[in-house]
């Protein structure tokens, strides 16, 4: 084993044993619960919603562009 894989799986270990430490803190678990319930789709689909709107009036049709893209990129993710 190279010098340098020795040295970057201590660091890996010593930064899963910090993770873990934290982890065990109430808050710090439904604060990372939270965010990922959000990243399953609740933010997307929201922002989606949202994007032509924040274009404004006189680009609102871009936004729903914008919105289809992410549409479709997330239907290609699914069957993927």
């Amino acid at each position: 084993m190279s010098a340098l894989f020795v040295r970057i799986d201590h660091a890996e270990r010593r930064l899963c044993l910090l993770a873990n430490t934290v982890c065990r803190r109430r808050f710090v678990r439904q604060l990372f619960r939270g965010v990922s319930r959000l990243g399953d789709g609740v933010i997307w689909y929201l922002l989606m919603a949202a994007m032509p709107l924040l274009m404004g009036l006189d680009q609102w049709q871009q936004g729903v562009w914008v919105a289809l893209q992410m549409l479709a990129a997330g239907a290609f993710g699914l069957l993927l």
